[in-house]
């Protein structure tokens, strides 16, 4: 049986954009437990990033000082609300 992946863009915890960016970015140690949880309801909710083709196109992705300060600034805005 055939699976259709669900490319809809999904906004559970964070954006699938910051999601993204985070995890390209590398930089997942270190992070706020308020901030890991809003990734974990992402992922879970998530069928794109639970998917194979998620990590294979993002494995070829260069790494760049943009990337990272954008996943700090996505870090840095979750880690500041109290809400989840």
């Amino acid at each position: 049986m055939n699976t259709l992946l669900n490319l809809e863009k999904c906004n559970e915890g964070m954006s699938c954009e910051e999601y993204t960016t985070i995890i390209v970015a590398g930089i997942c140690r270190d992070i706020p437990q308020n901030v890991q949880d809003r990734m974990t309801r992402h992922y879970k909710t998530c069928s794109y990033h639970q998917s194979p083709a998620f990590y294979q196109s993002a494995v070829g992705t260069p790494v760049t000082e943009e990337i990272e300060q954008g996943a700090r600034d996505v870090i840095k805005k979750y880690a500041e609300r109290k809400e989840v």
